[in-house]
């Protein structure tokens, strides 16, 4: 099997073409001046050995052309120079010409999909990055397309993005996709990467180099924007990382990005809004300048054209924005919105996915032609210049997205193909263009040619959509008039060429076509999934996705519908039987593994239902059983069996080797007998079946009948398998899959199966190959032993079309003739393949089509998507009759109505036209009163339902409107402003707006308030810390806190009365401190509303204190004298304590005043309230001619919530304003039940204010105390006649009362209405005065109020810049800090180990003048002892008592044991020295034994004297060296001291000098201080004061110079677009002058001649110093050479020689080990023949001797007839040699000698052959 990648080939040279010119030439460096054989390099086809190849070459299938594109692929559009254009297509890199419009394909090198393409800077070269396992990058060298660089393992599976860097172009940065997501930069031009780093854990879709700055990168993706920095570290160079912070804003993908000169970067998604970034925080967004985002959809490419960014999106727009107004912003916080009008935008197509576009000529940037790439399959080509009058051009226009079928016609080259873009496109496989493109309103699913015995002119194709419509499309030549027809081509006349160039001539589309919809119904209600004809196209079968299988009879070429019937499950394909069965049939290949063969003999005996349902159909039903375990298993058992089995073989072929080679020795082995093992498998082992059974990817009838051959997937796709259809039919209702359980008849394993199952399966005409398509691209040809059977795979040709990861192969089709093939995928593209050298092409000729399309019908409508289903739409037909049926009686009884109703009317027109007494009452027309009454009683019930259905809606409503009303008026923080007017006075108050809490700040508050709360516990215990400088609570408090906790615990250890009194005595004291508790506030109180006097206030003296303090020391810095402590120093208290007290503060006065201001409004309310009731009071007594005047109105200031106030007239208003889809029914009733539950009435004109109407004219019980008074004492009346109310309406008779009465009555209640009026105006001025007097105190504390905010925000501003301050100096002061802790901790140590050292060497001291002591002791001892012997005997005992014995010390530490062996060994030789010269005359007395001359005793003593003295000294020297480590340990920590001291030192220097800077910092801040004016004592002269006139003019001229300003601004602005229009007339001339200047020296050099400057040739000269050198290191680099080669030559003799003698003592090794076992051998036999006797061993032993005497002579025989041979040879050579004349006798050669008996025999038993041995003279 051939090899499909080898990269390590040798490299070539590069031809002069391929060298860049660019300055990172490349003539100069051996290795890049190389590249790969292409050849060789590219990925090929996998072959396999039993494949039998064509004559001519590997490559069975050659690309001809691509008829796709993948648009949906991200940055699928490069443009190399103005004449090439680079796609990537499936495995290949398309390169197109422009001028010549042909294609040149470059294979991948890995066998995996290209997945991205990237062009360098200078265009001499373009990268691609493949997709697979350990996916490649290539550089191709351009125009050469040579392969120069393959960057390898920068990621696992697929590149996602590369990009060059854009300065130098020696750079490259790669993306990789999942599982890694690794960021990789290569230095491409060594082929290493350089740095590699995980970009983010989720997808990343590209990467950016920033074009100003070298060494930035930015990578965006899913939800995430990263920013990317090659920095130097002390550990080399690294990639770090920064992740962006979106902020508030919601995190979004981005797809797009563009770097500026200062580093920000912009980068638009999937919002289209433009977000600006800077530093890794997101700065701004922008829109348009409605609010609209930027593009309606994703941003898919951003780039920066000159002074201007232009950004394409989803939505088909492409638009341009200035570069200042996007980086120039000034926002107020992060993210903040800003809009922006666009500098030019170009709609290229309202429906056009805009994806990239790069410039058309990439060399002159000042052209604004540029190529787009359309997402929906096109290319176009647009001019972007200002004012240009060129519309888009469309380049390409191929499927837009995946490609789902493909047709071949049966009689000529034509294909048809269907994709997801709702398209069918038919192409002219010759010419290789497209005839005809047809859109629909669904994206289609399947499509077949209808075959020649349906259409003998193959002129229609037969279409599938996912709607679940079928639609056949009809096309035909147009004939001109006398025009012959197009003669058909065959594959027989075509020119024998093989090899096809694929430099074609492009065509546009041709215009001789007609095409029409020929026939369209809907036999599915889901997606089509298969379409197949029978064998003799009689009939026509459809299965789709919603189980059902409809059957068709071909009447002509029309379709007739047979019937339907239900499957187990979703159709995914149909197969028929073929012609040499026997029986018809169609077989489905459903859902979860089943295969349904439905029988087709009898279609006449079929029984079908009015909606076409087939009742009585048969079927056949199978369910393949996974028997993949079992077939691996039996798999491996072979494989371990066959192991198992050569192993012994093996061992058996040892064995009898062994044996055989002891005979040939005479060694006679016992055999063992040894057990025959028997192979063992696994007994445990069980099959796995998977619990999702694996679907039927492809089903095909087999030869045999009732066979078929199924293709599975998931876990069954290695295998396909060969079934037997049970021959038992049974209807389709009572079929159960589970019982159909079957397993294969036949398996054939995949071989070098990749994971990928089969989607297509296709078989020849003659079916002797098998075309696979798989799901990850790959097209393989399977050569059959059997015609159209698939018994054995082995045989194979595989190769990788199209993309490893989105090419699923969906059709693969072979031409009529066999001389093309045609495949399609789902990633778009289209590949047209050469079959073995067959394909008919001439340079002019055309696809014949059909010459008619008669005879196939016209469909006038189309249907559409909605459609109901064919079976439905006939019971929709009798649905609809008997509806238009009932319409019809309706209508009927509708007219008798109506008469009935006129004549109604006229009765009761009649009756009305009676007199009186002659009409009939109403209710005497009823003729059934129940009918009425129940016809009310059913309207009741139904508005009941309807209140009952919407009570939860309205009752949630209601809920929700009051939250939001409390929510948003009656909180605290009162987000609407709510305004009180006064009555009778030009004045109102407003509510103060709460502004947000600082954050932090408060939690920073309440964390000091419960420390101090602890340490007043704490003290409140007794406990209080030393440190604690807050003293907020006096002494005496805690004094008093501490007696009463003692006192109440003493009292609960009492009883009885001491228990009582102690109590009570407890209580009072509590008392009396509450009350001058009390006490105390309520003098504070006084004391601050003490009024100003001329003198200074105390409030005023406190607030200069402490703005005294706050400002810092008011010491001069500049004296010498100054200086500042630490901390301490800077004399500031925390300004996050004052900024959250003093935020805390304002809130505190805000929430009290807004509580002030909202009871103002609700006591304004009761006003009203009152004042209604008055006036309606006043109108009952009055009888309705008296009113008061009608009060203000409330404005909507005053009641903000009324705009959640609504009834039915708003509603319907908002809903034709709106345009809402909400329920009519809903609006009415809801609105009803709101309206019912308020008890509203209609508003009156006086007032027009709802509000009022719900609030003020309910009648309550409560008023207030000055109404109640008012009403109840009231002046006595005069008395009352009883019936004065009966007189008053005029109801008496005059005779019943006299007329003076009816004038005192009408003078009463004149007065009684009058003394009312008087009343309540009386109470309304009272009350409305205490409310505007109340109102008016309000407004005065707002008034201070609003100073104190002012005065606040000032101290605001002072802290915030403190706080400022302090998180600016925070960090180092946090560092110094501790780094002054670190070395106050080092110095206290060294302390402490100071201390230690120097107590250690005193107790080394006091033990060393012990040891002194006891020796001075011992010597005394020794001296008394010695003093009674002879002089003699003194110095024997002397020399005794100081020697010293070497002992074996004890191994407690290494480093003293050495160091004690050492010193003693060494004492022991100089006291041993010592004692030979002065002891002389004692050498005959052994210092080892006693002398006879002294006693025992003591020289037994005297030893253990010796002995004790002997320790001593040890001990003091031990003493003595641990003292001196001790000195030098004490010396080296007395240096590090004063190291640590100067460190201590420098750091308080340090830190003062901080402190010093920290205090200037805060004495810049520009503090607030509240000064009178009796407290300025300077001149105010220079003070302005303006009148109010002048104010007003002076504020006029600020609003004129604003308008100015804004018209400057524009002016500007205007002038900056004049001015880059200017600077780009600029650019193009001075691109015109170099061209002119280029052209003018290229016609001079060609004229003249190349110019040369003649002074500097002139002045070349040599250096002879520098040659003189340059001689010298030549010669020294030759003998350094020779030297070099010698030391070489030395080391390679020297490593021979090692490795001969390690050689030769490997091999006497191994004789000496083969003697000994052979030795042991010997002795093991000898002893078993011992046993048997010693006769047998004696004949034994006689045998072997005479063998043994037989070989040795035969051995010596032989090498003495061969020695006397050689011997001949020689005289021969010398006796011919002398008969030469002038001839000279050659040296001796070396030649064998005969040799001894004994060496011959010793060499015979050794087992050596001969010995070598020089002739001696």
């Amino acid at each position: 099997m051939t090899d499909p990648t080898n990269l390590e080939d040798r490299k070539l040279s590069l031809g002069p073409e391929d060298i860049p010119s660019s300055s990172a030439d490349k003539a100069n460096d051996d290795d890049e001046n190389l590249f790969y054989d292409k050849d060789r390099s590219m990925s090929k086809a996998i072959i396999s050995e039993s494949f039998q190849l064509p004559s001519w070459g590997t490559e069975v299938l050659t690309l001809v052309d691509c008829l796709g594109y993948d648009s949906r692929r991200p940055r699928n559009l490069h443009v190399i120079d103005k004449d090439t254009l680079l796609f990537v297509a499936g495995n290949y890199i398309r390169m197109y010409k422009v001028s010549t419009k042909s294609n040149t394909f470059l294979r991948s090198t890995g066998g995996g999909a290209v997945s991205c393409l990237a062009v360098s800077p200078n265009r001499m070269c373009f990268a691609s990055a493949e997709s697979g396992k350990w996916p490649n990058i290539n550089i191709f060298g351009y125009p050469s397309c040579q392969l120069w660089k393959v960057l390898k393992h920068g990621t696992q599976r697929e590149y996602v993005c590369i990009e060059f860097d854009p300065q130098l172009g020696d750079l490259l940065a790669s993306q990789g996709g999942g599982p890694d997501h690794n960021l990789t930069l290569w230095d491409w031009a060594k082929e290493v990467p350089l740095l590699r780093c995980k970009s983010f854990a989720q997808d990343v879709y590209s990467v950016t180099w920033y074009a100003d700055l070298a060494g930035f990168l930015v990578t965006v993706g899913l939800a995430h924007v990263r920013f990317w920095r090659m920095s130097s570290t002390f550990t080399g160079l690294k990639l770090q990382g920064t992740t962006g912070r979106f902020g508030t804003r919601p995190t979004s993908d981005m797809h797009a990005t563009v770097t500026f000169p200062d580093g920000k970067v912009l980068t638009g998604g999937e919002g289209g809004c433009l977000v600006l970034w800077e530093e890794g925080l997101l700065t701004a967004e922008f829109c348009r300048a409605s609010s609209a985002p930027c593009h309606l959809g994703c941003i898919n490419q951003l780039f920066m054209e000159e002074d201007e960014v232009v950004s394409i999106g989803e939505d088909g727009w492409i638009r341009t924005w200035a570069v200042d107004e996007l980086l120039y912003v000034q926002p107020s916080q992060p993210g903040q919105m800003f809009p922006l009008k666009p500098l030019r935008e170009l709609c290229v197509e309202p429906r056009a996915c805009l994806m990239h576009m790069v410039r058309a000529d990439p060399e002159d940037y000042t052209s604004d032609h540029w190529y787009v790439q359309d997402g929906k399959g096109r290319v176009f080509g647009i001019n972007m210049e200002i004012g240009a009058p060129e519309e888009p051009q469309i380049k390409f226009n191929y499927h837009g997205g995946p490609v789902l079928a493909c047709a071949l016609s049966p009689s000529s080259h034509l294909a048809a193909t269907v994709g997801q873009d709702q398209t069918l496109r038919v192409f002219d496989c010759l010419q290789r263009v497209q005839i005809f493109t047809m859109t629909f309103k669904s994206p289609a699913s399947c499509l077949v040619w209808v075959p020649l015995s349906v259409d003998v002119q193959a002129a229609s194709v037969i279409v599938g959509f996912e709607s679940g419509i079928i639609r056949k499309v009809a096309f035909s030549q147009l004939q001109a008039e006398g025009a012959p027809l197009q003669t058909k081509t065959s594959a027989h006349n075509q020119p024998e060429s093989r090899e096809l160039s694929t430099s074609l001539t492009y065509h546009t589309t041709r215009s001789d076509v007609t095409y029409k919809l020929a026939q369209v119904f809907k036999p599915h209600n889901a997606c089509v999934n298969s379409l197949a004809f029978s064998h003799d196209g009689k009939n026509f079968a459809t299965g789709g996705s919603d189980n059902t299988l409809f059957l068709f009879d071909m009447q002509g070429t029309n379709f007739e519908p047979i019937g339907w019937l239900t499957l187990p499950g979703g159709i995914r394909q149909l197969a028929w039987t073929p012609s040499s069965y026997k029986y018809s049939a169609v077989l489905a290949a459903c859902e979860d593994g089943v295969a349904v063969e439905v029988l087709m003999n009898n279609l006449s005996q079929l029984t079908v239902t009015a909606n076409y349902r087939i009742t009585n159909a048969s079927v056949n039903v199978f369910k393949l059983q996974s028997v993949k375990s079992v077939l691996e298993h039996i798999r491996q058992v072979e494989l371990l069996r066959a192991e198992w089995t050569k192993a012994k073989e093996e061992n058996k072929e040892r064995k009898r080797e062994e044996s055989e080679e002891a005979q040939a020795e005479g060694r006679f082995e016992e055999e063992e007998e040894e057990m025959e093992e028997e192979f063992e498998e696994d007994k445990e082992w069980e099959p796995y079946i998977p619990e999702t059974p694996s679907p039927i990817m492809q089903v095909m009838y087999s030869i045999r009948e009732h066979h078929v051959w199924l293709c599975m997937g998931d876990y069954d796709a290695d295998y396909v398998y060969l079934c037997q259809l049970p021959d038992q039919p049974v209807p389709p209702e009572d079929v159960d899959v589970a019982s159909f359980l079957r397993k294969p008849v036949n398996s054939v394993r995949i071989p070098d199966f990749s994971g990928a199952p089969i989607t297509v399966l296709k078989m020849t005409r003659y079916g002797q190959l098998a075309v696979l398509g798989f799901a990850d691209g790959h097209i393989r040809l399977v050569q059959t032993l059997c015609a159209k059977e698939l018994e054995e795979m082995g045989a194979y040709w595989d190769l990788a079309v199209h993309d490893v990861t989105t090419g699923h192969v969906t059709g693969v089709e072979h031409a009529f003739d066999g001389s093309f093939y045609i495949t399609t995928a789902m990633d778009g593209n289209v590949m047209l393949f050469d079959d073995e050298g067959q394909f008919p092409w001439v340079q002019q000729q055309r696809a014949v089509l059909p010459t008619t399309s008669q005879h196939h019908g016209t469909v006038d409508h189309d249907l559409s998507p909605e459609t109901l289903w064919f079976p439905l739409s006939l019971d929709h037909e009798d649905h609809l009759d008997e509806i238009n049926a009932a319409e019809a009686a309706k209508k009927l009884r509708r007219g008798a109505l109506k008469e009935l109703q006129k004549m109604l009317k006229g009765v009761l027109v009649h009756n009305e036209s009676l007199p009186p007494l002659h009409r009939l009452v109403r209710e005497e027309l009823l003729i059934n009163s129940s009918l009425d009454a129940e016809h009310r009683e059913q309207q009741d019930q139904r508005v009941a339902d309807v209140r009952l259905k919407f009570a939860w809606y309205v009752a949630k409503s209601n809920i929700m409107l009051e939250k939001l009303k409390n929510g948003l008026y009656r909180e605290e923080n009162m987000p609407v402003q709510i305004t009180v007017d006064a009555f009778n006075r030009p004045f109102k108050v407003s509510t103060l707006r709460v502004r947000n809490p600082l954050p932090g700040l408060r939690q920073y508050l309440v964390k000091l308030r419960v420390n101090k709360s602890r340490r007043y516990t704490m003290a409140a215990r007794g406990y209080v810390p030393e440190d604690e400088d807050d003293q907020s609570v006096s002494s005496t408090d805690v004094i008093w806190q501490n007696a009463y906790t003692m006192t109440r615990r003493m009292s609960q250890g009492l009883n009885g009365s001491a228990a009582r009194a102690l109590k009570i005595a407890l209580d009072r004291a509590q008392r009396a401190k509450e009350k001058r508790r009390v006490r105390k506030k309520q003098w504070d109180e006084l004391w601050e509303e003490k009024a100003l006097v001329d003198k200074d206030s105390p409030h005023e003296l406190a607030k200069i204190d402490l703005a005294q303090e706050t400002i810092g020391h008011l010491e001069l810095k500049t004296d010498q004298s100054h200086a500042v402590l630490m901390a301490d120093g800077v004399g500031r208290s925390d300004p996050r304590v004052r900024l959250a007290r003093v935020d805390e503060d304002l809130c505190y006065k805000v929430k009290n005043f807004n509580r002030k201001v909202d009871k103002m409004r609700q006591d304004k309310l009761e006003v009203m309230r009152i004042y209604h009731y008055l006036d309606e009071r006043l109108r009952q007594v009055s009888r309705g001619t008296k009113r008061l005047p009608p009060p203000p109105a409330f404005s909507k200031e005053e009641v903000p919530e009324m705009t959640f106030s609504f009834d039915q007239n708003t509603l319907v208003k908002f809903r034709k304003d709106n345009k809402s889809s909400l329920d009519e029914v809903f609006i009415t009733q809801s609105a009803s039940l709101m309206e019912s539950k308020r008890g509203a009435k209609k508003e009156t004109k006086a007032t027009k204010v709802r509000y009022e109407h719900k609030y003020y004219m309910a009648e309550r019980g409560d008023y207030p105390e000055i109404v109640h008074f008012a009403l109840t004492h009231k002046a006595p009346a005069p008395p009352v006649p009883d019936d004065i109310d009966k007189i008053f309406l005029g109801q008496a008779d005059d005779s019943e009362l006299g007329l003076g009465l009816r004038r005192d009555i009408n003078v009463y209640y004149r007065l009684k209405i009058d003394y009312e009026e008087a009343l309540a105006n009386t109470l309304i001025i009272s009350i409305t005065d205490d409310f505007d007097d109340r109102l008016d105190e309000l407004r005065k504390e707002k008034l201070h109020l609003d100073l104190a905010m002012k005065m606040e925000d000032l101290e605001y501003i002072q802290d915030m810049h403190e706080v400022q301050v302090d998180k600016e100096t925070s960090v180092e002061q946090r560092l110094l800090t501790d780094e002054m802790q670190t070395q106050d901790s080092l110095v206290e140590k060294n302390q402490q180990a100071t201390i230690h050292l120097k107590k250690q060497i005193s107790e080394r001291t006091s033990e060393i003048e012990h040891l002194t002591e006891m020796q001075n002791d011992l010597w005394f001892r020794f001296k008394v002892m010695s003093g009674i012997n002879e002089e003699k005997m003194i110095k024997y005992l002397t020399l005794l008592f100081k020697r010293r014995v070497k002992r074996t010390p004890e191994r407690k530490a290494d480093d003293e044991d050495d160091d004690s062996d050492s010193g003693s060994s060494s004492e022991e030789m100089s006291d041993m020295m010592s004692g030979s010269g002065s002891g002389s005359d004692v050498v005959e007395f052994n210092l080892d034994y006693c002398p006879d001359a002294l006693e025992r005793e003591t020289y037994d003593r005297v030893l253990e004297l010796q002995a004790e003295r002997q320790d001593m000294d040890d001990k003091m020297a031990r003493a003595k060296d641990h003292l001196v480590l001790l000195n030098a340990d004490l010396k080296v920590k007395t240096k590090e001291a004063d190291v640590q001291t100067k460190a201590v030192e420098e750091l308080q220097a340090r830190l003062v000098k901080f402190y010093e800077n920290k205090l200037v910092m805060l004495n810049d801040i520009l503090v607030v201080v509240v000064m009178y004016a009796y407290m300025i004592h300077a001149s105010t002269s220079q003070g302005l004061v303006v009148e109010r006139k002048k104010l007003r003019c002076l504020l006029s001229r600020e609003g004129e110079l604003k308008s100015e300003r804004k018209e400057n601004k524009q002016m500007i602005q205007f002038g900056k677009r004049h001015h880059f229009l200017l600077l780009r007339a600029l650019r193009m001339l001075r691109h015109k002058i170099e061209v002119t200047e280029k052209r003018c020296y290229q016609e001079m050099v060609t004229k003249f001649g190349k110019e040369v400057n003649m002074k500097t040739m002139e002045l070349v000269t040599l250096n002879p110093r520098i040659e003189i050198l340059k001689c010298k290191l030549l010669a020294e680099r030759e003998v350094h050479c020779k030297e070099l080669e010698a030391f070489d030559k030395d080391t390679r003799r020297l490593r021979d020689m090692r490795r001969d003698t390690t050689r030769e003592l490997s091999s006497k090794t191994h004789i000496k080990t083969d003697m000994i076992l052979h030795k042991a051998t010997l002795e093991r036999v000898l002893d078993k023949k011992t046993k048997k006797g010693n006769a047998d061993m004696e004949c034994v032993i006689e045998c072997g001797r005479e063998k043994l005497k037989g070989r040795e002579q035969a051995c010596l025989g032989h090498l003495i007839r061969e020695q006397a041979g050689v011997i001949e040879g020689c005289w021969e050579a010398i006796d011919i040699l002398s008969r030469k004349p002038t001839a000279r006798l050659p040296p001796l050669p070396e030649t064998y000698c005969p040799v001894t008996a004994a060496k011959t025999k010793q060499m015979a038993l050794k087992g050596l052959k001969k010995t070598r041995v020089p002739l001696s003279q």
